[in-house]
C-alpha cells in the first residue's frame, strides 16, 4: 500500500492509520482495514434491508385504504419507493457478483438472490480487497444501502440538496432541518462528511452544478 495508506477518499483517515499500524495491511490490499470492514458490514446488512422493503411493500398491497384526500398518492409513492430500492439492492449486488464470476472463474455461478449474492461476494472478500475497482464498490454499496435505510426509515424533516463535493465522493447529502434549535440542523453526505453552518451556502452553489454519473456494469448474473 501507498504513502496513502487507504485508496478510499472518504476514509477516516486519522483511524486508517492507527488500525495500519497495529495491523499491517496484506500485500496489495487497496483500503485499510476499518474500512474494509465498514465494506462488509454494508453487505451484510443487505439481505435484511432487502427483506424488510419487501416486508413493508406487501403490507401496501394489502392495506385497504380508506378514501382520503392525498391517501392513495402517498401510497403509491412509498410503494414506488420500496421496489425501486429492492431493485436497486438485487441489480447492484447482481452487477459486481457477475464481474466476479467472469473475472475470478468461481466453479459456480450465484444465483440471483439477495442471500446468495451476497454471500458469493463476502466468500470473494479477499479477493474484492484487492481489486482496483474496490472503491467504487464500497461507493456503490454504501449509496444503496443508504437508499434502502431512507426508505424504510425516513428521518424527519430532511431533504436532499445534491451530490457530496469531496474529492472522490459522490453520495448524497442531506440537509437535516432544526427540530429543536438552530443548533439541531445537520448537512452531510451518506459517506459521512459534514459541513458547518458557515460552510452551507458555498456548498449549495457547488452541490448545484451538473455531478459526473458513475458507469454502471450492466452485465447481471442469470
Amino acid at each position: 500500500m501507498s504513502e496513502a495508506l487507504c485508496e478510499n477518499p472518504t476514509c477516516r483517515s486519522a483511524v486508517a492509520i492507527e488500525t495500519l499500524r497495529s495491523t499491517p495491511p496484506a500485500d496489495d490490499v487497496r483500503v485499510c482495514p476499518d474500512c474494509l470492514s465498514r465494506f462488509f458490514e454494508t453487505l451484510r446488512q443487505l439481505p435484511v434491508l432487502y427483506a424488510r422493503c419487501g416486508e413493508l411493500l406487501q403490507g401496501e398491497r394489502n392495506r385497504r385504504m380508506a378514501p382520503a384526500r392525498g391517501g392513495l398518492r402517498q401510497g403509491i409513492v412509498l410503494k414506488d419507493a420500496l421496489v425501486e430500492a429492492r431493485t436497486e439492492v438485487l441489480a447492484l449486488a447482481a452487477s459486481w457478483a457477475a464481474m466476479v464470476v467472469d473475472e475470478a472463474r468461481p466453479p459456480r455461478r450465484p444465483r440471483r438472490d439477495i442471500t446468495t449474492l451476497v454471500d458469493f461476494l463476502l466468500q470473494y472478500g479477499d479477493w474484492l480487497a484487492v481489486h482496483p475497482a474496490i472503491v467504487d464498490a464500497m461507493d456503490e454499496f454504501a449509496e444503496v444501502h443508504a437508499l434502502a435505510q431512507q426508505v424504510i426509515d425516513p428521518v424527519p424533516n430532511q431533504i436532499e440538496v445534491g451530490h457530496c463535493d469531496r474529492p472522490g465522493c459522490h453520495q448524497k447529502v442531506y440537509a437535516r432541518l432544526a427540530t429543536a434549535g438552530p443548533g439541531d440542523s445537520l448537512v452531510r453526505c451518506s459517506a459521512g462528511h459534514s459541513w458547518q453552518p458557515h460552510q452551507w451556502l458555498a456548498l449549495q452553489r457547488r452541490v448545484s452544478r451538473p455531478q459526473r454519473h458513475a458507469v454502471r456494469r450492466g452485465e447481471a448474473v442469470a
